[in-house]
């Protein structure tokens, strides 16, 4: 019953078209409208947005967002850059359901004081992976 139950799961994710607004709020020429994003950009921003978003920023749902700025103002070492892979990994893993995590990379460059971030995942059946690069760093 078990199997039943997670195949019938991964297929109401299936026929999706992912949208969402689009946060620059560029508008278009003609209509004036908001921009929106569409299918993997979607998502994209989504993650970004996710990782980015500190614990109680969100109104209704201070649980949702993680500790990752928090770790801006300690030494760049391989403890901290283990640490935010982790938080990364866990915020994504609990508040993303439409997509599955292949690969966190966390580099720190200490001589510009930030962290380059690649998040790997792929859509929940959709074979080809998608890959989010962004940079933290502690403003000066």
């Amino acid at each position: 019953m078990q199997a039943f139950q997670t195949v019938r799961e991964d297929l109401k994710f299936q026929s999706r078209k992912y949208t969402d607004l689009d946060l620059n709020f560029r508008s278009h020429p003609f209509t004036k409208d908001i921009l929106l994003k569409k299918g993997d950009n979607s998502i994209k921003q989504s993650v970004k947005n996710l990782v980015l978003t500190r614990k109680g920023e969100k109104p209704f749902h201070p649980e949702i967002g993680s500790h990752i700025y928090s770790h801006l103002f300690e030494n760049i070492t391989v403890d901290t850059t283990v640490s935010i892979r982790t938080t990364i990994e866990d915020v994504i893993n609990t508040y993303e359901p439409r997509v599955i995590l292949l690969d966190v990379r966390v580099d720190g460059n200490p001589d510009q004081n930030l962290y380059d971030i690649t998040i790997v995942f792929r859509l929940i059946n959709e074979p080809d992976p998608i890959t989010v690069e962004f940079f933290i760093e502690r403003l000066r």
